[in-house]
């Protein structure tokens, strides 16, 4: 699931190349051949840290500030407060303080969906109709599969 929410943090912050991540999860002597049931990756870019939680998990500022739980998202935390973002949805916190935001119109395109785009692409010859090209999904997987490899080493 990495790549999907972890895309949400790449439009957002367009970072660096990863510097430095560490994760930790259930025992591996019982994860050898798939992907653990638990994982909590913590990625650090220049700039950021982002900390990704999966398998039930759940970030410590949803749990202390007494957040929704929408079983699947983004939460960006900042100085001034916190936006909880999935595909669908965004919310700021406080949500007194930013009662009166008002938010800038989509500015991405809307997608046909993955798969029609995929398809798409392909009965075109045209890649450039899918939302998210090689030059991004690349790096992007490179990121989430960094926090498999933190994992495994250990």
């Amino acid at each position: 699931m990495g790549c999907h929410y972890i895309d949400l943090v790449f439009w957002a912050m367009n970072p660096t190349p990863v510097r430095r991540v560490s994760a930790s999860g259930p025992d591996l002597e019982f994860q050898q051949d798939m992907a653990p049931l638990e994982l909590a990756v913590d990625y650090e870019f220049d700039g950021f840290t982002m900390h990704w939680q999966d398998g039930g998990q759940l970030p410590q500022p949803i749990l202390e500030h007494q957040l929704p739980q929408w079983g699947g998202g983004v939460l960006f935390c900042g100085s001034e407060g916190m936006l909880m973002a999935d595909y669908t949805r965004r919310v700021l916190f406080p949500e007194a303080k930013y009662r009166d935001f008002e938010p800038p119109q989509p500015w991405i395109p809307a997608s046909i969906g993955h798969f029609a785009e995929w398809f798409e692409g392909i009965r075109t010859g045209n890649p450039a109709v899918c939302s998210c090209s090689f030059a991004y999904a690349g790096p992007l997987t490179e990121t989430v599969l960094l926090g498999a490899v933190a994992y495994r080493a250990g």
